[in-house]
């Protein structure tokens, strides 16, 4: 078979074909597994981590009339936070509701919460919700136990912001909360894309 015959036989030319879409749909898999890896996915974000820390949590059982292991338990806290230099960061307003009792284990709790970290003058604000196992004696999480929980929102410089927070309760009753931000670009007056630094 000559050159052009090889070109235009209709076998041939499926099998090249077929080969090309192969090799095109593995790049693309491949790009794909890797910006997810990435934690970005390929847009125009950028990771800012930072830790804000409090000392014992003062929680108030809301339900006067509850044993404080009861469905729908309500529990509220607001208490300073700081920056690890020790300077004042603003507050944490909490709520936590119980949706689950004895799960995992007898004893323990599902609770779904609320926390709005609120910074200087309360126009930046960072939120996080989520769920986790407690346990029923206890207001918080364990002590020297950590709780992983999604970023859903903020104002402020933390507008549109989005990402999970680590809660780390220590052995000494102290806490610390660490945040693993996507902040997404901006544009400044004059056009020009930048992302915002806490």
């Amino acid at each position: 078979m000559q050159l052009k015959d090889w070109c235009t036989d209709d076998r041939v030319s499926i099998r090249f074909y077929r080969g090309v879409i192969v090799l095109a749909m593995l790049c693309l898999a491949n790009w794909s597994a890797s910006a997810w890896a990435d934690g970005r996915s390929g847009s125009d974000e950028d990771e800012l981590v930072f830790s804000v820390f409090h000392g014992p949590a003062t929680v108030v059982l809301a339900d006067l009339n509850s044993n404080g292991h009861k469905l729908g338990d309500l529990r509220v806290t607001s208490l300073p936070i700081q920056f690890v230099s020790g300077e004042p960061a603003g507050r944490l307003d909490a709520t936590l509701i119980t949706t689950g009792i004895n799960v995992p284990e007898p004893d323990d709790e599902i609770r779904i919460s609320n926390l709005i970290f609120v910074f200087s003058d309360g126009i930046d604000q960072i939120v996080v919700n989520g769920s986790g196992y407690y346990p029923a004696a206890g207001p918080t999480i364990d002590l020297d136990s950590s709780l992983i929980r999604p970023v859903t929102g903020g104002s402020g410089q933390f507008a549109g912001t989005t990402g999970w927070a680590e809660t780390r309760h220590f052995a000494n009753n102290s806490w610390e909360h660490t945040f693993h931000l996507q902040m997404p670009e901006r544009e400044d007056g004059r056009g020009r894309r930048h992302r915002r630094r806490h």
